[in-house]
């Protein structure tokens, strides 16, 4: 698919330019209803997109404007040559600054660290299934439903500079919904987990995780808290609270005026009372699915610290913002590394505080720092030692009020593409009940 575009990019886009993404998506999908198995297949996909640019001169100034389109394999070479004609019009009314397309590189992308055979797949799978139904089989809560996906992503990314870049990766995604009856209604939760490798110990805790935090939601009361306590959060709303600081360390929010920050900046601000964040963008982290050594438009991806200490080390964001703000280009890195603090876990938990293990919605407001969500499973942990498992009420915030005084755990975590502190403990949160 993607030599045959290329010949006929080259014939028709005369002096333009053009990038092409190509993506083919080989599964192997089982889907479960409590304890048996009620569908399976196989599948092969493709997906194609294609960016054509126009250089644009106006007035004495010059533009690069661009146009996508998906080209799908069945497309015939004249349907092809016409949307690459239509996207060289459109192309022609954007006019955006110019910059340079990705230029080829001796480096060799590494590869993907997997212990996923995915022509032998069936392997990886059996063993999903039997820890999933393991846990199962010891808990009170028990499986609703699942899905499993085992997927190779075969990508490649071109261009007509001479970029012409290519790799494989495996992704594990388990679609778990685990119900238990509790004395008033049942109720259920819904994970997600996506991994790279097969790593049972990473996955058991994950799974069983998900079994117990359903059994507590099954007793767990809502109350009224009227005071201000110390909120710890855990998994997913972690990752949103520090996507902050890599949104304003953005070329694109930097470049469209919605970060201030500038390099050598104290990004929590002075008088650091609790600990001062570092943060490290990488290629490749362990059980990340988004890793890549190479990003959609072409640029080689390398590790690069962001902030230390709590100072902004150094910008980065795509070539396209990263040439308008005139700053190094480092490419897209999929992968944040939020360096561990130094509060020990079971310390943080002591004296009272709402330990929140899942939010309905948690969502950070990245230019404006505004933070908040809808508590679905809390614990309040009592200044005598007793929990309770509680529901309702809500969390918000600014990143303002609690970025001075945040305690990150000495323990790592992994969720998504994010490494990151198990555990942050924060003061300054509205908590409502």
């Amino acid at each position: 698919m993607v030599e045959r575009l290329k010949k006929i990019l080259e014939k028709e886009i005369g002096s333009n330019k053009w990038l092409i993404n190509y993506e083919q998506v080989k599964s192997k999908e089982l889907f479960f209803i409590k304890d048996r198995m009620d569908m399976n297949r196989a599948k092969s996909v493709e997906h194609c997109r294609v960016t054509v640019y126009k250089e644009i001169e106006d007035a004495g100034q010059r533009f690069l404007g661009s146009s996508v389109f998906k080209a799908a394999p069945g497309m015939s070479d004249e349907e092809i040559a016409e949307c690459i004609k239509d996207s060289i019009y459109s192309a022609g009314l954007v006019k955006n600054q110019v910059y340079s397309l990705a230029k080829p590189s001796d480096s060799q992308l590494p590869q993907i660290e997997s212990n996923i055979d995915f022509e032998n797949g069936m392997e990886t799978i059996e063993k999903t299934i039997k820890l999933v139904y393991g846990i199962d089989g010891e808990r009170t809560a028990s499986v609703n439903s699942m899905e499993i996906f085992l997927q190779q992503k075969s990508i490649r990314v071109a261009n007509s500079e001479g970029v012409d870049l290519a790799y494989t990766k495996p992704e594990l995604i388990i679609e778990l919904v685990v119900d238990c009856e509790g004395e008033k209604e049942s109720v259920e939760l819904y994970d997600m987990i996506k991994v790279s490798s097969f790593d049972e110990e990473f996955l058991k805790r994950k799974i069983e995780g998900d079994f117990i935090n359903v059994e507590k939601r099954a007793i767990a009361e809502k109350v009224q808290i009227n005071k201000e306590v110390p909120v710890v959060l855990r998994g997913a709303a972690v990752c949103e609270i520090f996507s902050y600081y890599t949104f304003k360390s953005d070329t694109l929010a930097v470049y469209k005026k919605y970060s201030q920050a500038k390099i050598g900046d104290e990004v929590q601000g002075s008088d650091i009372a609790g600990d001062k964040i570092s943060i490290t963008l990488k290629p490749e982290i362990k059980n990340s699915v988004d890793s890549a050594y190479v990003d959609a438009d072409g640029v080689i991806l390398k590790e690069l610290p962001l902030i230390k200490d709590g100072r902004l080390l150094a910008y980065h964001g795509s070539s396209r913002y990263s040439q308008y703000c005139n700053v190094d280009i480092t490419g897209e890195i999929p992968n944040v590394c939020i360096h561990a603090g130094s509060g020990n876990y079971d310390e943080m938990l002591k004296g009272e505080c709402i330990e929140v293990f899942g939010f309905s919605d948690f969502q950070m407001d990245a230019v404006t720092g505004d933070f908040g969500g809808e508590i679905r499973l809390a614990v309040h942990h009592m200044a005598d030692g007793t929990e309770k498992p509680i529901t309702g009420g809500s969390v918000t915030g600014n990143i303002e009020d609690i970025q001075k005084g945040m305690i990150l755990c000495a323990e790592s975590d992994i969720t998504g593409h994010y490494q990151h502190p198990r555990i942050i403990k924060i003061k300054g949160a509205k908590i409502s009940f």
